[in-house]
C-alpha cells in the first residue's frame, strides 16, 4: 500500500474465518496475523507490536511482535489464535530498531523507537463467513489505521435534511428604536440591535452593532472601522445549548472535552459582517485606529444558523449572541450579550458532545491523553473534516473508507518539554452515527514508549 509518495507497510489479519473444528459448544474463529508491505526506513529493521484483548477487560488473547526487515521482503512472521465471537480491542504499534540487542540477548531486547500506533474495536460475529482486518502504517509519516471488512452491522444512519443555503445576497437590516441590549463602560457605549428574537429554520439572523465614544479621551484600538474586513470588534453566536452535551468524564478525558467546548468546535454558527459592507482586506498586520471623542461607528452583522457539517438544520433552542468593542487596553473592551430563540423540530444526527464521547471511548485515545498529564504540553483541540469521498489515502483513515457521507478526525495536539516534536492523538469518527473507525497517535517522545 502506498500513501501518496509515502512508503507504507501493512499488517493483515488474513483469515478471520470459522474454524473447521468449531462446534455448537465451541464457536471458534481462526485469526491469523502477518506483516507485509514496503521498505522499512530503519537499517536495523522495524517491529510491529500487536495486542488483541477483550473489550470488557481481561488478559490479552493474542499478542506478539513481528519483525520487518529493512529491505523489501516477502511476509515474515505470523500470529495465530482461535477466538470465540465477541468484541475485541486490536492495538498496533510500529517501532523502528535503533540499536541491536546486546550480545547474548534475544532479538526482542533491541532498542526501539515508536513511530506510530492505532487501535480500534473489532467485532467478531460467527455468522460472518469471513472478516479481514488490515492495519496500514506509513513508516515515513508515523501514522496508522485499521480497516475491517466486512464491518459488523452498525448504527442506523439518519436521513439528512435539505441543506440550508445562503442564497445570492445577504439581506440588509437597518436598526430603529431602542437597542435590544446596551451598556456603557469607561466612556465606551456599546449597543446591539437584533431584528428577530425568534427565528425559524433557514431564516437569517440579522443584527447591528453600534460603538460610541462618550468620553473626552481618544480610545486606541487594533484594526480599523474604515476597513470592515478587520474591525476592532468581537462577535460570537454560541449554539452549544442547542445540543445534548453527552456524558460526563473525569481526569484527562474531562480536560479534553472541556477544551473542545472551549474552542467552540462545531458549536458556533457564523455571525459576521455581510459582504456588501466589507473593505478590501486587513492589509498590514498590526494596523491601528483611534476612536475620537463623540465618534460613532456602525457595524452590520448577519448569520445563517446552521450546523457546521453539510449545512444541516440546528436543533431548536437558544442561541447566545455576544458582540463588543475591542480596545487596545483591557479596560477598553466592552461587550453585550443576548439570546435568540431558534424554532423547529429535533434533529437526528449526533451532537458535537456525543461525537467527542465517541472519540474518548475509542481504545487508545484516553490512554494517550493520560500519558501527557501536564496541561502545559497540551496545545489546541483538533478537528479535521472530510465530507466527500474519496477520502485522502492516509493510513489513519483506512478504516473509514466505507463511510458514505463524511468523516471527522477529532484529536489533541501536544508539544512541550517532554516531547521532542509535536504530535497528535486522534480518532476517526462518523459524524452522522458517532461510530468510531479507530484511534491513532503520531508520537515524538525522546524515549521509546507505547503509542497506544
Amino acid at each position: 500500500m502506498r500513501t501518496g509518495a509515502l512508503l507504507a507497510a501493512a499488517i493483515i489479519v488474513a483469515g478471520l474465518v470459522p474454524s473447521s473444528a468449531m462446534t455448537a459448544t465451541d464457536p471458534g474463529v481462526d485469526i491469523t496475523i502477518r506483516t507485509g508491505g514496503d521498505r522499512c526506513p530503519f537499517k536495523l529493521g522495524c517491529r510491529v507490536g500487536i495486542t488483541v484483548t477483550p473489550s470488557d477487560g481481561g488478559a490479552a488473547v493474542l499478542e506478539g511482535v513481528l519483525d520487518r526487515a529493512a529491505e523489501p521482503t516477502t511476509p515474515e512472521g505470523m500470529l495465530a489464535a482461535t477466538l470465540v465471537p465477541g468484541t475485541y480491542i486490536a492495538s498496533v504499534t510500529a517501532l523502528g530498531v535503533t540499536e541491536p540487542a546486546p550480545a547474548g540477548e534475544p532479538p526482542g531486547a533491541a532498542a526501539t523507537t515508536v513511530m506510530g500506533g492505532c487501535a480500534t474495536t473489532v467485532e467478531l460475529v460467527a455468522e460472518q463467513p469471513e472478516i479481514k482486518v488490515t492495519a496500514a502504517m506509513a513508516w515515513h509519516q508515523p501514522a496508522c489505521g485499521i480497516a475491517i471488512a466486512p464491518q459488523a452491522p452498525g448504527v442506523a444512519r439518519p436521513v439528512l435534511s435539505k441543506p440550508i443555503e445562503e442564497g445570492k445576497r445577504t439581506p440588509r437590516f437597518r436598526p430603529h428604536g431602542a437597542p435590544t441590549v446596551s451598556t456603557t463602560k469607561n466612556g465606551i457605549k456599546v449597543e446591539l440591535w437584533v431584528k428577530d428574537p425568534t427565528l425559524r429554520r433557514g431564516q437569517w439572523l440579522l443584527a447591528h452593532l453600534r460603538v460610541s465614544n462618550v468620553s473626552h479621551r481618544t480610545i486606541r484600538h487594533n484594526g480599523r472601522f474604515e476597513d470592515l474586513d478587520c474591525p476592532p470588534i468581537s462577535v460570537r453566536a454560541d449554539t452549544s445549548d442547542l445540543f445534548d452535551p453527552g456524558r460526563t468524564w473525569t481526569g484527562a478525558a474531562a480536560t479534553y472535552k472541556k477544551r473542545f467546548f472551549r474552542d467552540g468546535i462545531l458549536l458556533r454558527t457564523g455571525l459576521s459582517i455581510p459582504k456588501y459592507a466589507r473593505g478590501n482586506g486587513c492589509g498590514d498586520v498590526g494596523q491601528a485606529g483611534r476612536l475620537k471623542p463623540g465618534a460613532v461607528e456602525d457595524v452590520p452583522l448577519a448569520g445563517l444558523p446552521r450546523y457546521g457539517l453539510r449545512k444541516q438544520p440546528l436543533p431548536p433552542g437558544a442561541i447566545h449572541i455576544s458582540a463588543g468593542f475591542e480596545g487596545s487596553r483591557s479596560t477598553d473592551r466592552v461587550s453585550v450579550s443576548t439570546d435568540v430563540t431558534l424554532a423547529g423540530g429535533p434533529v437526528d444526527y449526533p451532537s458535537p458532545g456525543q461525537l467527542v464521547d465517541a472519540a474518548l471511548s475509542t481504545p487508545g485515545f484516553v490512554e494517550t491523553l493520560e500519558r501527557q498529564p501536564d496541561p502545559r504540553d497540551w496545545a489546541n483541540a483538533h478537528v479535521a473534516t472530510w465530507l466527500k469521498r474519496p477520502y485522502p489515502r492516509q493510513p489513519r483513515l483506512a478504516g473509514a473508507r466505507g463511510a458514505p457521507e463524511g468523516i471527522l478526525e477529532i484529536g489533541q495536539f501536544f508539544s512541550g518539554s517532554d516531547v521532542d516534536t509535536p504530535f497528535v492523538v486522534g480518532a476517526v469518527i462518523d459524524p452522522w452515527t458517532a461510530e468510531s473507525y479507530g484511534a491513532y497517535a503520531w508520537p515524538g517522545w525522546s524515549e521509546p514508549r507505547s503509542a497506544l
